[in-house]
C-alpha cells in the first residue's frame, strides 16, 4: 500500500462518519451531539481534502516533494482547522 492512500482514506471515512450521523441518527442525536461529532469528521475531512491536494501538487510539480513534507503540512492544516473548529463551537456556537 501507497502511504498516499492514507489521505483517500481519511477523507472517505470522514464523509462515511458525516452521512452516517446526519443521514442516520438524525432523529436519536440532540443538535449538541451531533455538533459534537463534528469533532470526529471535519478533521478526516480536513486532512483528506488538503492531503490529496497536496500530493497531486507534488506530483505536477517538476521538483520532488518528499511524502513527509506533505504530511507535515497536512497536519499543520488539519491542526489548524480543529483549533478553528473549537473555538467556534466553543466561543461563537453557544450565543447563536
Amino acid at each position: 500500500m501507497r502511504m498516499e492512500k492514507i489521505f483517500q482514506y481519511s477523507w472517505m471515512a470522514g464523509l462515511s462518519f458525516m452521512v452516517i450521523i446526519y443521514a442516520t441518527q438524525f432523529n436519536e442525536l440532540s443538535e449538541d451531539e451531533m455538533v459534537r461529532w463534528s469533532y470526529v469528521w471535519i478533521p478526516l475531512l480536513i486532512f483528506g481534502i488538503i492531503g490529496t491536494i497536496l500530493q497531486k501538487r507534488a506530483e505536477r510539480s517538476e521538483l520532488y516533494t518528499p511524502f513527509r513534507t506533505i504530511l507535515k503540512r497536512t497536519l499543520l492544516f488539519t491542526l489548524t482547522g480543529a483549533i478553528l473548529l473549537v473555538f467556534f463551537y466553543e466561543a461563537i456556537w453557544p450565543g447563536l
